[in-house]
């Protein structure tokens, strides 16, 4: 357990944690973490990776072997211009 002084940072509130803390949770400066409130207690995690990383090779490659197609749309139903 560690005990912080709670500081202002403009309009806002901020905490500091302590490096063996960070450590601990793998969060290091410019990190994410995700922040709730759990009854009166705040609690603070490291942001998980939702989403993963795609480089431009990564997309061309997956589109490689995909054929081009055209989807019909249908007859038209009223004034459309095709």
């Amino acid at each position: 357990m560690s005990i912080q002084q709670v500081l202002k940072w403009g309009n806002s509130l901020a905490l500091r944690i302590p490096s063996a803390i960070a450590k601990q949770m793998r969060v290091a400066a410019g990190g994410k973490v995700e922040i709730r409130l759990e009854g009166t207690k705040l609690v603070v995690e490291a942001a998980g990776e939702d989403l993963p990383k795609f480089t431009q090779a990564d997309l061309m490659r997956a589109l490689k072997g995909t054929k081009a197609r055209e989807d019909s749309l249908g007859k038209p139903r009223g004034r459309e211009v095709l």
